[in-house]
């Protein structure tokens, strides 16, 4: 909405044309008081105003970061952008967590780790250790003044022996995963969150629940996000230009 003369500051007179502008982006743009907020009306004289119209409508796209306004103008079918990652781990790894082989073939082997409740599989490699049991992992080693050539580490182990992650770095398996700065578009709005369909990007990894009745089916994203996790990001439709020529046009055929 546009704010009444009597909320101009002292002194200020609007032009019949400037009103004009103003009244028409304002039943245009929907996003109208976040573009010429209320202290640029109310203190911009005239020609100030245009010069400051011009700049902000001649940009491509309105870019709404703070939370508070995204939930004021944010719809369905409004592209946002990521800030900062999204990522959900199904289950991690530290070093020197123990679990118990439950088999092991040529190359892989199943681990348990019972106080995680998750079996998992994993490459033979110098990531891990079983308890207890000297591992050469280079053809020729040497150990107790004695030299061994070594085929396979793992030749000995057996189902049923403790293993060691003996790895620098914790291995995890991520559930779901949302790039920083990835681009999607808003499918639903649940109260304060928002269900998103991101567009495909690179390690982008995110799953749908289906939603079936008799008459439709439909998928839902399986995480709804809050306001400050995005940018919303709304194409600009409005021809400033094209507005005043309009608004003078609607002026020069008032009778005299």
């Amino acid at each position: 909405m546009i704010l009444p003369q009597d909320e101009l500051i002292k002194g200020l007179v609007r032009q019949e044309r400037t009103k004009l502008v103003l009244e028409t982006l304002a039943n245009q743009d929907r996003v109208f008081a976040y573009n010429v907020p209320a202290h640029i009306q109310t203190t911009y004289e005239d020609n100030h105003l245009l010069q400051y119209l011009e700049r902000t409508y001649s940009a491509s796209f309105f870019v709404i970061e703070n939370s508070d306004d995204i939930k004021k103008y944010a719809k369905p079918t409004d592209t946002i952008v990521k800030k900062g990652e999204y990522k959900k781990i199904a289950w991690q790894i530290n070093p020197g967590d123990e679990g118990i082989i439950s088999d092991i073939s040529e190359e892989i082997m199943k681990i348990k780790f019972k106080s995680k409740k998750i079996e998992i599989e994993s490459a033979k490699n110098k990531a891990w250790r079983v308890v207890g049991q000297d591992f050469f992992w280079d053809k020729r080693q040497y150990h107790a003044n004695e030299t061994y050539l070594v085929d396979d580490p793992f030749k000995e182990v057996k189902s049923g022996q403790i293993i060691r992650y003996v790895d620098e770095k914790p291995l995890e398996s991520i559930a779901q995963y949302v790039p920083d700065e990835t681009k999607g578009v808003i499918t639903l709005i649940d109260k304060e969150k928002y269900g998103i369909s991101w567009v495909d990007t690179p390690n982008l990894k995110c799953g749908f629940y289906r939603v079936s009745s008799e008459y439709l089916t439909a998928w839902t994203p399986d995480i709804f996000f809050p306001a400050h996790d995005f940018k919303l990001v709304i194409a600009n439709r409005i021809n400033l230009e094209q507005v005043i020529s309009d608004v003078n046009r609607k002026i020069e055929m008032r009778p005299q």
